[in-house]
């Protein structure tokens, strides 16, 4: 799941779709089995909307975490560095962890922890869930 403006939602779907489905391609299951890629617009709003992205792949029975892991990182590399957000209302949690830095620049990122430091000081509060 994603975010952006409406004026980047068909570049954002058309590469995000193409990453994911490079990714399956470079991380095979079952051969000549043919993956599928989908995505929705869940939500709208005035400024932009959401994509969920939905895809099934021919699993490698013997490695599929790690043929999951790799479609996962291909398609949040694509959204992050083609102007989607990591996350959209489902929150970060430790799927999405590893982008968020980057996606929300080191001032974005101050700003999280100075707040986390202030609301929680003893670091009790979903720790390792939103910034790092």
């Amino acid at each position: 799941e994603t975010s952006t403006r409406w004026s980047n939602v068909m570049h954002l779907h058309e590469t995000v779709s193409q990453a994911i489905a490079e990714a399956i391609a470079a991380n095979p299951g079952v051969p000549a089995a043919k993956p599928l890629v989908m995505a929705h617009i869940s939500h709208s709003y005035p400024d932009g909307s959401s994509l969920y992205f939905t895809f099934a792949f021919p699993r490698d029975l013997e490695n599929d975490v790690d043929q999951w892991l790799a479609i996962k990182r291909a398609a949040s590399d694509a959204i992050v560095a083609n102007g989607g957000t990591i996350s959209h209302h489902h929150g970060v949690g430790t799927d999405h962890l590893p982008w968020m830095e980057q996606e929300k620049g080191p001032v974005g990122t101050a700003v999280l922890r100075a707040v986390k430091q202030q609301i929680d000081p003893k670091g009790i509060l979903n720790p390792g869930k939103l910034i790092g």
